[in-house]
């Protein structure tokens, strides 16, 4: 009898042994993925002023300091060498209010190097816990661009939140094919032009892209989807939830 109990604690135990071994393993397992991430700090930071769509000013360690969004690129307001170009306001100020209307603010640098040719810091900046970079990507307001490893752990964040703005149409992507953004690097070699036809051809056969309307009943239904609200520019945009008539829907005042 004796023996026949000493058998049974034995099996419960191994057995108990062999289950937090597994979920241990599991965990240990998974664990890598996430560290990733958050094993890039964060450092508290003060908001200064909007330079561009993705530049900025912020009180950096008590001093001011200008920093440039990483792995985005939005239409130029700022640039002497080109005109405002289109959208360029928009992402200027879509930027601006964000981190304007925020109460946190911070900067998380990555692996590689924290500066750019012109002084800049380079980072990933959050206004009440939200990265700006990915907010203003998925607003169509800006692109994944000047992608440079070690600087790109949250590359695929960013092209995820691009691909849903461009099937979306959002303001950049409204009146441009996305495969515009890839540039084809093949030459054709000199090959005959083709001969006009005799008859006029018929242009009407073009076909017209329109950009389905969003309907939001009021902007806490709009928030749960777009927390920053929305651009007049933006399908989901309706005057009625522009309370404060600046062509922005459901923005967040503080």
């Amino acid at each position: 009898m004796k023996n026949s109990s000493l058998i049974i604690k034995t099996f419960i135990i191994t057995l108990v042994s062999v289950i937090a071994l597994s979920l241990g393993t599991s965990y240990t397992y998974h664990s890598p993925i996430a560290n990733a991430q958050t094993s890039l700090k964060k450092e508290p930071a003060k908001f200064v002023r909007g330079v561009d769509g993705d530049t900025v000013q912020l009180l950096y360690k008590g001093k001011k300091a200008t920093f440039r969004l990483l792995l985005i690129d939005s239409p130029e307001t700022k640039d002497p060498r080109k005109p405002v170009q289109k959208y360029g306001p928009e992402a200027s100020k879509f930027t601006t209010r964000m981190m304007a209307n925020a109460r946190n603010i911070q900067v998380q640098f990555d692996k590689g190097q924290r500066t750019d040719k012109y002084g800049r810091y380079l980072a990933y900046v959050y206004a009440d816990g939200q990265m700006v970079n990915n907010a203003i990507v998925r607003q169509g307001l800006a692109r994944v661009a000047y992608v440079y490893p070690p600087n790109n752990t949250y590359v695929q964040t960013l092209y995820a939140s691009q691909s849903r703005a461009q099937a979306e149409k959002l303001n950049i992507w409204s009146t441009q094919s996305t495969k515009s953004t890839t540039k084809s690097t093949t030459k054709t070699s000199a090959v005959p032009k083709p001969t006009k036809p005799s008859t006029p051809v018929n242009k009407t056969n073009k076909t017209t892209k329109t950009t389905t309307p969003q309907y939001f009943k009021n902007c806490t239904a709009m928030r749960q989807t777009y927390p920053n609200g929305v651009s007049k520019n933006h399908p989901a945009y309706r005057p009625t939830l522009d309370r404060d008539k600046d062509g922005w829907a459901c923005e967040v005042s503080r």
